[in-house]
Parts: C-alpha cells; structure tokens; sequence
C-alpha cells in the first residue's frame, strides 16, 4: 500500500494534498477487524478502508462502512455474497467465487470424477452453494459439507478426517484460511490421507500457502491441485516485484526472502483505486 501511495504521488506530482495511511493489525481475525474499523472511523477519522483480507472481516465492515458513509475496498474477500448492489460503499477489487467454482468444476469433470465433498470453515461458506451448483451442473454429485471451526483443535481434525475416511468419497475441495488449511492438509498427511488414491483441490487463496510457508507447505501440500487468477508476466510486473522485495528485506531482514504472491500483487491496480478514491473525495 505505501509503494502504491508513492506511485500515485509520481503519477500525479501536481496534487499538493496529503493523503495519510494510518495502518492498523486486525490478528487475521473478524473481531479484529471488526475493533479496528471501529477505531479507525472513531478516531482518526478516516475517510476510507482499505484491506478487510476475508469475506467475514469485510462483511461487518461493510455494514459500518454504509452507515458512516464510508467506501470500503477489498483485494481479497471473494464470497459472492458481497455485491456493491447492495452496498454502494463497497468496492472489490478481486475476483468474486463463482469464477473460481467453474474452474474446480470443470477439472472434476475432465477427470470424470463422480463424488466430491466440500471442506470449509464455519462461518466461510460462501463458496459451497455456487461450488455445488456448478458441480452438479458437470454430473458430479456432493454427497456430505465437511465444516470445522475455525479453531479447531487436532482432535476435532483427526475425527473429521476419520468420518471422511470412512466414505467412499475420495475428492475434496478446500476452502479455508492459511492456518486452518496448512493444520487441515498437516493432519491430513499424518491421517494417510495425502498419498495415492485421494484427491485435494485447493481454492484460490489457499494455494499460496506454498509462497507463503516455503517448504513447510510444500511438504504437507505435496500433490494438492490449485486454482488461482493467471497473471500475465511483464516488465512492469517484474520491475513491481523487484521492488517489493527489495522493500520487503529492508523492513523485514530477518524473514526469509519471498516474492509477492497474487494478492500482493494487488498493487498493481492499488493507485488506480487511489486515483478513483481521490476524485469521489476530492476534499481530502
């Protein structure tokens, strides 16, 4: 967000005006987020949010954001269910999730895959009636939702592993958060459940574990297919991810070196939104 704030300063160096970030860390969680909005349009008061990273986060931030009459924009917050129809103060700027469950469901259907179970968390099934929509759509059928809390514990896991085990059913679709989905896939390798003879597909998102966890991830996700938004490779993407790296080692020197994954990539359409942002709110 700071390299899009100077992008847009050396893009438009004629605007005199100071448009300040005032960063808050919400936990990766929706009370979190939820506190931090508050604040945020409490105290400062901002007169716009950016970055509410899941569905739920947004969701409740979106209700403040309609009442304080305030936008707020996403990169990441997928679920269908967040339309800007219904909240004229909400803008995304990623790919919603039926684009994604055509995709799974296209892969089931090359594959001739007959059964497919869903795996989510409580609270973040957005994806799982579009997701089945579209899997009965190539003939496959969704015979049981697997659900678990987001703070499910190794025995909650292990159980559920053990009922889905115990079907006939051997293809799964993940949709969860980093840490849920890097615990699932852990638990499921631990359970036998990784090696030849099942399936585990991985939504968008999900996959950049592996960017994120280095080979930690690799390991328990060894075989998991992936779907995610294909970024064409160009010198400005290139010339952007050269820069973000340098940045990330100067702040970061003690993490181990790693390139932005999709989402970081949000940046490229970053300092048109500012662009946009500031003519809705030229008084800023």
């Amino acid at each position: 967000m700071l390299m899009a704030l100077e992008d847009f300063y050396e893009a438009h160096p004629g605007y005199t005006t100071n448009l300040a970030l005032h960063l808050r860390d919400t936990d990766r969680s929706t009370v979190g987020a939820a506190n931090a909005a508050v604040d945020l349009l409490k105290n400062v008061p901002v007169q716009a949010i950016i970055g509410p990273q899941t569905s739920a986060q947004a969701k409740f931030i979106i209700e403040l954001g309609g009442k304080t009459h305030v936008p707020i924009i996403t990169f990441s917050a997928k679920s269908s269910s967040l339309s800007s129809q219904r909240s004229p103060y909400f803008v995304r700027a990623a790919m919603n999730d039926y684009s994604q469950t055509e995709v799974i469901a296209s892969i089931v259907q090359f594959f001739k895959w007959r059964e497919v179970v869903p795996i989510f968390e409580d609270g973040g099934s957005g994806i799982i009636h579009p997701l089945v929509d579209a899997l009965q759509a190539v003939g496959a059928r969704v015979p049981y939702r697997s659900s678990l809390p987001p703070s499910a514990t190794k025995d909650q896991i292990m159980k559920e592993l053990e009922q889905l085990k115990s079907m006939r059913t051997r293809v799964f679709v993940v949709q969860m958060s980093y840490d849920s989905g890097f615990r699932l896939f852990s638990h499921a390798e631990e359970a036998g459940m990784m090696r030849e003879g099942y399936v585990w597909i991985a939504t968008y998102g999900l996959i950049d574990l592996v960017d994120l966890n280095g080979s930690s991830a690799t390991k328990v996700m060894q075989g998991v297919l992936g779907v995610k938004p294909y970024v064409r490779e160009t010198k400005k993407l290139h010339n952007f991810k050269l820069r973000w790296r340098k940045r990330f080692q100067q702040e970061y020197s003690a993490q181990v070196d790693e390139l932005p994954t999709v989402f970081g990539c949000g940046h490229m359409t970053l300092s048109g939104h500012l662009h946009w942002l500031w003519r809705m709110l030229p008084d800023i």
